[in-house]
């Protein structure tokens, strides 16, 4: 099993009365729920009750796709996905729930720890709290709080990465006539709609080392991963310091209610993240200090073009994929199906538009509206 979808499986909500484990990078730190004047024991088992009704996205094309009508090859593969999926996807749900209501996902030490796993009785669980609180432990909930701002609510974010950009309506060229595998439906101008410069160096350590240095351009993206369904990251370059050498990667840092966590994308440049599965590398953190990002009124990276390719036609939809090129150099960073309707046709959004894709004898013929 890769590192990556262990972290996944012990994510899985391991709560016992509010409290939680870390990842196994983690492993020696323990959480728990804490809120001045609140019931994290009945808050908690409302917010896992709302979890078990949450069936996760099975993200086989990316971390930016959610939804997007990929179908899945065969029935056990299907099952066996949606297995691994939907315990990561719930316990995010939960941290999210949490988070919503007050409440701050406070590390405990090794002593608090083993302390609050011998209490079984929720009475107990909420005197524990209790004192927690009246110690020190409201000045680590206020640091946690500082540090992991109120996620939005779990809306349904499109499967287009298109939503995120900022498109030159002059420059969108939609290819005429019937297209076919391997040909190119749409080329256009865009840019990312937000961008930030880091301010100061900003170093996550955990099985890898990873630093991405001040004055670093980073560019917003929001979609959805198999932690839930609305999600910002920040994405440019950083340096990875390997077992034997060092090397740029695209990286893309977003936060959650533990700290940060940070993945590395295949075959990204600065401007623009390459694809994600789930064996990209996924480090974590403990929260101490903010992001040091600055959004500036200026585009800090740049236009880009986006090329929008028809892969092949199926008689259930089409296979996409999207590129986008500066310099020379291109970054293929999204792929998926979108399915004919009843009426054979496919839709694309894009820039506040719709690419309209409509069957056409094994190829499809693009129109945007």
């Amino acid at each position: 099993m890769n590192r990556t979808r262990a972290w996944s499986l012990s994510l899985a909500t391991l709560v016992f009365g509010f409290l939680t484990i870390a990842s196994p990078a983690r492993a020696d730190t323990h959480y728990i729920w804490l809120k001045a004047g609140a019931d994290p024991v009945a808050d908690l088992a409302a917010c896992e009750a709302g979890a078990k009704k949450i069936n996760g996205n099975f993200p086989d094309s990316g971390l930016f796709v959610a939804n997007g009508g990929r179908k899945t090859d065969g029935l056990a593969g299907a099952m066996i996905g949606q297995a691994f999926i939907n315990a990561p996807y719930r316990g995010g749900y939960v941290r999210r729930c949490m988070r919503r209501l007050g409440y701050g996902h406070v590390p405990l030490t090794a002593k608090e720890a083993a302390d609050y796993a011998v209490l079984r009785d929720p009475d107990a669980r909420r005197a524990f709290g209790e004192r927690l609180m009246a110690g020190d432990g409201g000045q680590r909930l206020t640091l946690v709080l500082a540090h992991t701002p109120v996620p939005p609510a779990d809306e349904p974010v499109a499967a287009f990465p298109f939503a995120n950009m900022t498109f030159d309506p002059a420059s969108v060229s939609v290819t005429a006539g019937a297209v076919g595998g391997g040909e190119t439906l749409l080329t256009a101008s865009a840019r990312h709609p937000r961008t930030a410069r880091l301010m100061a160096d900003f170093t996550l350590d955990d099985v890898l080392k990873v630093t991405a240095v001040s004055g670093a351009a980073f560019y917003e993206f929001t979609g959805a991963t198999n932690e839930g369904p609305s999600r910002s990251y920040w994405c440019g370059a950083a340096t990875a310091f390997y077992l034997f050498h060092k090397s740029q990667e695209t990286v893309c840092i977003w936060n959650d209610e533990d700290g940060y966590a940070l993945m590395i994308s295949n075959g990204g440049q600065p401007w623009m993240a390459g694809q994600f599965n789930e064996i990209s590398p996924l480090l974590r953190s403990e929260a101490t200090a903010p992001l040091p990002l600055e959004e500036t009124g200026d585009d800090l990276i740049g236009p880009m073009e986006i090329r929008l390719i028809c892969q092949r036609v199926t008689s259930r939809g089409v296979e996409l994929s999207a590129t986008a090129s500066r310099d020379g150099k291109a970054v293929t960073f999204w792929d998926n199906d979108v399915l004919f309707d009843a009426d054979g046709k496919a839709v694309v959004p894009i820039g506040g538009r719709r690419l309209i894709l409509t069957r056409d004898k094994g190829k499809v013929a693009a129109t945007m509206e």
